[in-house]
């Protein structure tokens, strides 16, 4: 009897557990190898709305555009890049990405922002996605972290909505 109890508390502990991250995602700002290489970071005002909230019409992601794709070594409170450039120094350890993007429709639209950095020949730096919640004209930062120096040469950061490209702008590490 006493093995059957502790079978179906064992059982029933990891359905719990099991549930307690039911998307199978980790923490947005947590690094995959857990060494804090690279961070993602969602604006104020583009996460989605709570549970217990009235359901918003939405707009199809269609009316959202990317207009502007920003490099720099800080953001401000709004996501933007404070001082934008496309050349940095092997010690500059963090490379923020700003993605402007403006939303056409009258409701909030969904859409999945995302960022692909790549080291010259294609060598995959870092990727990452979020789904958000766009109205009007909104900024999101992402950025990668490297203490140990970045390698000089050309890197390419690919924009994608939605899983599809949208820009790819390059910058470089002299």
């Amino acid at each position: 009897m006493k093995t059957h109890l502790l079978l179906a508390a064992v059982l029933a502990g990891s359905f719990v557990v099991a549930g307690c991250n039911r998307d199978g995602g980790m923490d947005s700002t947590a690094d995959p190898a857990g060494s804090d290489t690279t961070a993602l970071e969602s604006p104020p005002g583009m996460t989605d709305a709570p549970a217990d909230a009235p359901a918003e019409p939405q707009a199809d992601a269609a009316d959202v555009t990317v207009t502007d794709v920003l490099f720099g070594t800080e953001v401000d409170a709004d996501e933007r890049v404070t001082s934008p450039q496309t050349a940095f120094a092997s010690d500059d350890e963090t490379i923020h990405v700003s993605i402007t993007t403006v939303s056409s429709a009258d409701a909030p639209a969904t859409a999945t922002l995302g960022v692909r950095w790549t080291y010259e020949d294609g060598q995959l730096i870092d990727e990452r996605s979020a789904a958000l919640q766009f109205t009007g004209t909104d900024a999101t930062s992402f950025h990668v972290n490297n203490p140990e120096g970045w390698p000089m040469g050309t890197y390419d950061v690919e924009v994608t909505l939605n899983g599809e490209p949208v820009e790819t702008r390059q910058f470089t590490i002299q």
